[in-house]
């Protein structure tokens, strides 16, 4: 059920980031949800009581985030791949937003459920990504937890 919650929640990240800054509000959120829910079928979902209040709380904890929306310095990237020139390996970031304005470069992701290791993979990869683009490293790396709404932001010293 996590993977499909997670294509959800970056489906409608992208379409949010779509909409110009002015409009990304609660009732453009809402209606994106709600096409993408009619889309997939709500039947996809929903098997039992509990799917209808984790979907929910992981919708409200999307729509807390809000104010997050509203850089417009920020992009969507759905996906960026590249090589480590330490070891020559190729890798991906996906599904992430890249804020860069006055030399600040914050990194941030949407995860509906994650592991510690996935969370330092994911900011390896926002590190050598950031360090490409801007020839820097990221001011910050954050992460939102969907799950309980909780807001992170992992040290990248």
């Amino acid at each position: 059920m996590t993977l499909e919650y997670q294509k959800f929640v970056n489906h409608i990240i992208y379409e949010i980031y779509l909409l110009p800054v002015h409009q990304r509000t609660t009732s453009s959120i809402l209606h994106i949800v709600h096409e993408k829910q009619q889309e997939i079928g709500k039947n996809t979902f929903f098997k039992s009581g509990c799917d209808y209040i984790a979907f929910a709380q992981i919708i409200d904890h999307l729509l807390q985030q809000t104010d997050l929306y509203q850089d417009k310095h920020a992009w969507y990237c759905p996906l960026w791949k590249g090589v480590n020139p330490s070891n020559r390996k190729t890798f991906r970031l996906d599904h992430t937003v890249i804020s860069h304005e006055n030399k600040q470069v914050r990194f941030r992701k949407f995860f509906v459920e994650c592991s510690s290791h996935a969370l330092e993979d994911y900011a390896r990869k926002a590190i050598l990504c950031s360090e490409h683009m801007f020839q820097a490293k990221p001011t910050s790396v954050e992460y939102v937890n969907l799950t309980t709404g909780e807001h992170h932001i992992l040290n990248v010293a």
